[in-house]
């Protein structure tokens, strides 16, 4: 997703009062776990998301889940366990958004929309079973789905207006 560019659709999106001002103390306990990451996976690099060693979200954010339940908070780096499935639940919920998007907009030549999304895309398939759309019918299939859930979303849009 990006930001839309429409004044009104842009203040429907409340990231600062609807997310940062809810969750500043664990915002900041996430971002200070991915210093840790980077430092640990990719010493001495600038700050960023090494996808190739972040592939299977769900099921370390599953494993860190039952370590807190199991009555360790910490883990062994110091950082909590919580913020660890935060961290996990943000990577798959990014990566899930992006895929939706590669999905519901091919370009010209059948390729994603972005270079990242392409990068991640085979590898976060195959966790969640699905293949990569190979042809113009898959092509036909996505874009069918897509206008329907965009008429979806209107309709449901004007029955709250």
């Amino acid at each position: 997703m990006t930001l839309p560019t429409d004044a009104q659709e842009r203040k429907d999106i409340p990231i600062y009062s609807g997310f940062i001002k809810y969750f500043p103390l664990g915002i900041a306990e996430v971002a200070r776990l991915s210093k840790i990451g980077n430092d640990q996976h990719n010493p001495g690099l600038p700050l960023f998301w090494d996808r190739s060693k972040s592939t299977d979200e769900l099921d370390a954010m599953c494993r860190h889940m039952v370590d807190d339940a199991s009555g360790v908070p910490m883990d062994s780096d110091g950082v909590s366990h919580k913020a660890k499935v935060a961290w996990r639940a943000m990577a798959d919920l990014e990566k899930s958004l992006e895929m939706a998007a590669s999905l519901a907009t091919p370009t010209n030549e059948g390729a994603f929309r972005s270079e990242c999304v392409m990068e991640n895309h085979a590898a976060y398939a195959s966790q969640i079973n699905l293949r990569p759309p190979s042809s113009s019918k898959d092509w036909d299939m996505i874009a069918t789905a897509q206008a329907k859930l965009e008429a979806s979303a209107r309709i449901m849009k004007e029955r709250n207006q």
